[in-house]
């Protein structure tokens, strides 16, 4: 996993420069190469408990200019909640809350979009999780991309 750390590290060191295009290009540039190794289950599994998917999805959130970084961390939060390993803590470090918050602060974006209606779907395993989707707003993510997919047509 060193090179998932190395990336990690890459992504956390640019998060903590000033404003500007090159910080948005080295968080993009280190989301996409993760989102690449998290394909490969026990590295995205470690980038959860280790908590640090839940601060990559934080420093998102924090950079809604960002709307590459967002794409890859939505699509992050998709495969990573493809594992029902993940799941869990993902609902633990409030994946379900931060997904609909950067799905909201990207509502034209359907690529976005997408993403985050498949991972709350499989977030939603259980009664409890769908409550905390519909009480975060969840149905309205998804009701945008419905209305997205109308539009386009």
């Amino acid at each position: 996993f060193a090179a998932h750390n190395a990336l990690y590290s890459a992504f956390e060191a640019a998060s903590k420069m000033p404003a500007s295009e090159k910080r948005n290009a080295l968080m993009t540039a280190a989301a996409a190469g993760l989102l690449r190794m998290c394909k490969n289950k026990e590295c995205g599994a470690a980038l959860v408990k280790s908590g640090q998917f839940k601060k990559m999805m934080q420093a998102a959130l924090a950079n809604p200019d960002n709307e590459e970084l967002a794409e890859h961390m939505m699509n992050m939060a998709a495969l990573l909640a493809s594992n029902p390993a993940n799941i869990a803590k993902m609902v633990a470090d409030g994946a379900i809350e931060d997904i609909i918050a950067l799905a909201k602060q990207h509502p034209l974006n359907e690529k976005i979009l997408a993403a985050a209606t498949k991972a709350l779907g499989l977030l939603g395993n259980s009664e409890e999780n769908i409550m905390r989707i519909i009480r975060a707003g969840g149905a309205e993510v998804v009701v945008e991309v419905s209305l997205a997919r109308v539009n386009v047509s």
